[in-house]
Parts: C-alpha cells; sequence; structure tokens
C-alpha cells in the first residue's frame, strides 16, 4: 500500500528551521479536531508515527517546543487524509483565531486596531523561534491594513490558515466584515516574503 506522506516528504518537511511552542500547535490544531473529530486526530498521528516520530497529540505539552516541521507534516496529513481544500484551510484560520487561547490574549485589545496589531506582531515572538511578523501599514481611511511576515517558511497550507486566522482577529476588533488578500508568498508567487491585505 502506498504511503500516504513518502519518507522523501517526511525529511524534507521535518528540516524545516525553527520551533513552535505546543500551546499554539495546539490551538491551531483545535478546529480540524472539531471538522474530523478524536478519531480523525488519531490516523494523523498514526500516519506520522508510521513515519519514524512519534506523536500523541494530547501528551503536547503547552510551553515546550516542538519541531515546526511536525506542524508541516501534520497539516499535509489531514489535508490528505480528508481531501481538505484550500477553503478548508483558510476556515480552519478563521476558527482557530476564535478559539479560547487566541480571544483571551486579545479581548484587553479590542477597542484599539493599533493595540491589537502590535499584539499580533508580539505574539509570534512569544510562541515561534523563527520569523517575524510586523504590520507595515494601517490606513483606517481607505480601510486596510498590510502585514508582513518574514523568515518563517512552514508550509504552502499554513498560508491559506493565515488567510482566515488574520482578517478574523481583525473582524473582532472592527465588528465589520473583513476579506484578506495574499499578495506576496514564497510557496505561491515566489516572493521572499509573507505579505497580507486585509480590508473591510
Amino acid at each position: 500500500m502506498e504511503q500516504l506522506i513518502s519518507k522523501k516528504e517526511f525529511s524534507q518537511w521535518m528540516r524545516i528551521e525553527g520551533e513552535v511552542r505546543g500551546i499554539a500547535f495546539k490551538s491551531g490544531m483545535v478546529p480540524f479536531i472539531k471538522e474530523v473529530g478524536k478519531g480523525g486526530i488519531q490516523r494523523m498521528e498514526k500516519v506520522i508515527t508510521e513515519l519514524g516520530y512519534p506523536i500523541n497529540f494530547d501528551a503536547i505539552k503547552p510551553m515546550a517546543f516542538y519541531p515546526l516541521g511536525l506542524m508541516a507534516v501534520s497539516l499535509l496529513a489531514l489535508q490528505r487524509l480528508f481531501d481538505f481544500e484550500k477553503q478548508d484551510f483558510i476556515e480552519m484560520g478563521a476558527i482557530a483565531a476564535k478559539s479560547p487561547l487566541i480571544v483571551r490574549l486579545y479581548l484587553k485589545y479590542f477597542g484599539s486596531l493599533e493595540r491589537v496589531v502590535d499584539e499580533v506582531q508580539k505574539m509570534h515572538q512569544k510562541y515561534f523561534t523563527i520569523g517575524n511578523v510586523e504590520v507595515v501599514e494601517i490606513n483606517k481611511e481607505k480601510r486596510y491594513v498590510i502585514i508582513r511576515r518574514e523568515n518563517f517558511f512552514l508550509h504552502p497550507l499554513h498560508c491559506y490558515i493565515s488567510q482566515g486566522f488574520y482578517p478574523s482577529v481583525l473582524q473582532m476588533v472592527l465588528k465589520d466584515k473583513v476579506s484578506c488578500e495574499v499578495t506576496k508568498c514564497p510557496y505561491h508567487k515566489g516572493d521572499d516574503y509573507h505579505e497580507f491585505v486585509c480590508r473591510w
């Protein structure tokens, strides 16, 4: 039987630089758990374990660091197991932004767009050992925000998650529908960094 993820692919993604805190890894997976259930997550764990990296999602420690590649492989396994498409990942990102962890972190800033976008930048540094997020422009008159993420390469599927995550966070502050366009992307457009333009 053909492997869902080849050992070559697995090695490629596990070589990604950087680590992620368990709490951010688990929060990002919450929407998938709701979608595929505990049994679906166990199927994902089995795929990764058979590739030589035993994983128990429930045993992930919130403040411990894990390979960023493990997050990439988890997304890839879920996509192939359940035939998720681009829009599914965008919706998962939007749901992840409303997880108790994220809402709790941003709750005190919900009255100020500037403070929320500042917290977006700090949050990345808190939960990832590599890369940085910068809000390069806020234009209230023309109703858009430009978010740039540099030196952070996870997986093309994560771009879609971000495309759902960032506008969902801003929507909680602005109380208005927010759209998001990926204008720069290393994976899909060949750029050196990611850039997301959120409009409301």
